[in-house]
């Protein structure tokens, strides 16, 4: 606990693949807030092969913040719409 009485928890940031291993790990119980910086491949591929990690979207339980660049990236947020993340 905090001094404000608020549980302690943890959080996960990270840039490129970074920011796509910090999503995948947002899955997990133990992380409460995610902030996630042009995590690349999200939509079609997870680290290690496997089901694409946007599918385990769902899985996610705390805040995730997602952020990716104006420019080349529409496709790619054009998929995150698709499944409802925005």
């Amino acid at each position: 606990m905090t001094r404000s009485g608020l549980p302690l928890g943890i959080g996960s940031i990270g840039f490129c693949f970074g920011g796509h291993v910090v999503y995948l790990a947002a899955t997990l119980p133990d992380i409460k807030v995610t902030a996630s910086f042009y995590g690349g491949g999200i939509p079609n591929s997870t680290p290690g092969g496997g089901e694409p990690t946007i599918t385990r979207t769902p899985d996610i339980k705390g805040p995730i913040y997602a952020f990716f660049g104006l420019s080349g990236w529409l496709l790619l947020l054009t998929r995150f719409l698709t499944v409802g993340l925005f």
